[in-house]
């Protein structure tokens, strides 16, 4: 890609952050060798270390060479413009790469771009034809994709696959937002249904849904006679934030049941959308709502909101789970008796699924 491209690139409205690990971050020299880079470039990083890498994305992701890694890159990039850049459009940019290299490594050479606006998530996956090529060119090529997304998301047209070969594998996907979406990505909302909130509601991530939580939502609507809502928050205290793309595949994989998106990445966040309401949980769930680390690390602030769960009327449907030592219920935690007292256990002998999404995943 020639420097009249990036000059073209410069001249448009549109600010970027760049969140670039494993390849493709000579994109970042090209941009700034050309004058005007302000007007494109707000920041670029290369959290190219694990550890650095999962400080960015705010938790660790599964692969970090992946699409959904370059997506969650991208997402947390956007969010970062936003906050500094009011005044003209702003995009977060993402590549994860694996390419040449001097030591044995598994699969293939590949590299992922994405692109996150307030209106869509673009991604685009390319697994090299390595024969005869270096890292050098593979670096280039890498860098040519993320200077094409660019300049595609500036309405800029300009062909940057011509150098791939027809060998090459290359993968395109989009997903422009519902309006309801975009209003919650962008915090306008807090939950994207405007209909009577659940009476009963299954917070979770549902990456994917498995016969576990299947069970546990037949045996809750037998337990309170009351339909089920499930509940995904984009945002997660734990994990990546969720893009346009994975919003869209999660709710093309839970048709048969309810489903609401929300920006609620805690329990006290849901409990005031949905006062009043029981939730279904798991044990895991209910460790992490008493540890203090979730609280600025507070044991008052975890109090205040403990308290606050009660006084909007929440209940907690607790369903066990195996561990290392054993089955765990509900019985077998130390809670504050303010948490504990709206919480109902479901006992090993009344139900038991021993299945994780995680070990879905995996398989």
């Amino acid at each position: 890609m020639d420097n009249e491209i990036i000059r073209q690139i410069h001249k448009q409205d549109g600010k970027f952050v760049l969140a670039i690990s494993g390849g493709g971050a000579s994109a970042v020299t090209r941009l700034l060798a050309v004058p005007g880079a302000s007007n494109t470039l707000l920041s670029a990083t290369i959290p190219y270390h694990d550890r650095e890498l999962a400080s960015y994305l705010g938790g660790n992701p599964e692969a970090a060479c992946s699409s959904n890694t370059a997506r969650s890159l991208a997402m947390v990039s956007w969010l970062r413009a936003r906050k500094l850049e009011q005044s003209v459009p702003v995009y977060g940019l993402g590549c994860t790469a694996a390419l040449a290299t001097n030591r044995q490594r598994r699969g293939d050479d590949r590299c992922y771009v994405a692109i996150q606006s307030a209106e869509s998530t673009t991604e685009i996956a390319v697994t090299f034809d390595k024969s005869g090529r270096d890292r050098e060119e593979e670096e280039n090529l890498c860098s040519s994709l993320v200077l094409g997304l660019i300049a595609g998301a500036l309405d800029i047209n300009v062909d940057f696959l011509s150098g791939f070969r027809q060998s090459d594998i290359i993968a395109e996907k989009q997903k422009i937002a519902e309006p309801s979406w975009q209003a919650l990505i962008g915090g306008d909302t807090k939950v994207t249904r405007e209909e009577d909130p659940p009476v009963l509601a299954f917070p979770g991530a549902f990456n994917p849904i498995h016969q576990g939580h299947v069970k546990m939502i037949e045996y809750a609507e037998k337990l309170t006679g009351e339909k089920v809502t499930l509940e995904i928050s984009i945002f997660n205290v734990d994990k990546p934030p969720l893009d346009f793309i994975e919003m869209q595949s999660r709710y093309d994989a839970l048709q048969s049941w309810p489903l609401v998106f929300s920006n609620a990445p805690t329990f006290v966040e849901k409990c005031r959308l949905f006062p009043g309401a029981t939730f279904i949980a798991g044990i895991d769930t209910l460790k992490r709502m008493v540890e203090p680390k979730y609280y600025d690390s507070s044991e008052d602030k975890r109090d205040q909101a403990l308290q606050e769960i009660s006084n909007l009327e929440n209940r907690f449907i607790v369903f066990g789970r195996k561990t290392a030592e054993g089955f765990v219920s509900l019985h077998d935690l130390d809670l504050p008796t303010v948490l504990s007292d709206n919480c109902v256990c479901v006992t090993q002998e009344d139900f038991r699924e021993d299945i994780s999404s995680t070990e879905k995943r995996a398989g």
